[in-house]
């Protein structure tokens, strides 16, 4: 079972990306200077989360229609070991990394999923594995299930690849948005 990609494995692997993953991926087959990155792919959260707690799920309150996860267990030795060799080869100088979700349905054309899964920046390389529950949790949050609920989204979330990428000490940082974030007009850059 794949539990890691790395860019050179994105083309044959694109279904198990998500969105961040996948924009990372179409900008380093075309030779733009990005940090270094790899995923996890939801396959490592399944293979760390024992299936007895993957359905042990309780109805969310405020949504008795939907489920919610309770917890993520603590990374299976499988997965703790892949990952503990791709943060090697990703940061032999042992650089802080960028954890992040990176979810089937996010950045997509019709939903966003802005701010509903958990991010997290400058991670020293022991915290990763907790800060990858995390992020796995955050895609079954109440606040996500909401979301789902609120755009008509069918059917329960998939748990979120995780994107790991080496940071970077900027000089300057920024966000563009091809359109207006607001009203989705495309004529408009912001």
């Amino acid at each position: 079972m794949t539990f890691i990609l790395f860019p050179e494995d994105a083309p044959n692997f694109a279904d198990q990306l998500g969105g961040k993953a996948s924009a990372l991926a179409a900008l380093t087959l075309h030779d733009f200077p990005i940090p270094a990155w790899f995923v996890l792919t939801p396959a490592a959260c399944v293979g760390a989360t024992h299936a007895a707690t993957l359905v042990a799920c309780h109805p969310a309150p405020t949504h008795p229609h939907t489920l919610s996860l309770q917890s993520v267990s603590p990374l299976s030795p499988q997965v703790q070991t892949a990952l503990t060799h791709a943060l090697a080869q990703l940061c032999p100088q042992c650089d802080r990394v960028a954890v992040r979700s990176s979810a089937l349905d996010e950045d997509g054309i019709s939903h966003s999923f802005a701010g509903q899964l958990e991010s997290f920046l400058n991670v020293p390389l022991d915290q990763v594995a907790d800060r990858v529950q995390q992020v796995w949790q955050s895609g079954f949050s109440d606040r996500l299930l909401a979301y789902r609920q609120q755009h008509q989204l069918e059917g329960l979330p998939q748990p979120p690849a995780v994107l790991i990428q080496r940071m970077v000490d900027a000089d300057v940082a920024g966000v563009a948005f091809s359109a207006n974030p607001v009203t989705g007009q495309r004529g408009m850059a912001v």
